[in-house]
């Protein structure tokens, strides 16, 4: 009994506890400085998206960067330029690398500044060896496989694609087309696709590995009774090495 009133004390602590606002001290050059985000891809399109940073109160989080001279060079003085396609985004459709040259990123900016990346050696990605899944907690789980039989890849990072179809409870027999038109809209107008991408950064090692395989590398999880599994779903899924 004498324990009550101790145990009570640190309850009403817990329950009355609070968050304290936190600014986090940033110094004025420690704004709108240079992102960059993409990777260079051996035998398929490359793109290279630049912008600023932001402070987590402004009103606008993504500031471009436009108008930069992007390109990609090897040791022996070759340089490749990357398109501007816009909204900070810089694209070369297909990158003439070699696996196993060295290369690096060269950016210059409207303000007359050069950033340059280290040399770095292009690797073949592996192809993927199946996309499969699982039922895991009440759900879906989806996975990727893969292995690199020469054991140089080490390093993953994959992104997908999901399509889904969804089907309407109340189908619509007819479809207005402006004005006072309303024409027939035949029997299948109830079926619709929905589309996503993925939103998080999905990376896997076999570095502490004796051989380069990645068995079942989570990629996302669909709960029970979610809309993507109703009717018909695919993924598309991307890898990089």
């Amino acid at each position: 009994m004498k324990r009550i009133p101790y145990l009570f004390f640190i309850a009403f602590l817990l329950l009355t506890g609070c968050r304290d606002r936190y600014d986090l001290p940033l110094r004025d050059n420690d704004i709108s400085l240079l992102v960059v985000e993409g990777a260079l891809v051996v035998g398929g399109p490359t793109g290279i998206t630049l912008s600023r940073n932001a402070k987590l109160t402004d009103a606008v989080k993504f500031k471009p960067e436009l108008n930069a001279q992007v390109s990609v060079e090897d040791r022996t003085g070759g340089r490749f330029p990357l398109q501007q396609m816009g909204n900070g985004l810089y694209v070369h459709a297909q990158l003439p690398m070699v696996a196993g040259q060295e290369y690096r990123l060269h950016i210059r900016t409207t303000n007359n500044k050069e950033y340059l990346s280290d040399y770095v050696t292009a690797k073949q990605t592996p192809e993927i060896d199946s996309v499969s899944w699982k039922f895991e907690r009440e759900g879906v789980e989806i996975y990727a496989n893969t292995h690199d039989a020469t054991n140089n890849s080490l390093y993953y990072k994959w992104d997908y694609d999901e399509t889904w179809e969804i089907r309407s409870y109340f189908p619509a027999s007819y479809r207005w087309t402006g004005g006072t038109t309303i024409v027939y809209a035949g029997l299948y107008n109830y079926i619709c696709w929905k589309y996503d991408r993925s939103k998080t950064i999905l990376l896997g090692s076999t570095a502490h590995l004796q051989s380069d395989v990645v068995s079942e590398a989570p990629l996302t999880f669909i709960p029970p009774g979610a809309e993507r599994l109703g009717v018909r779903y695919s993924i598309l899924v991307r890898q990089q090495a």
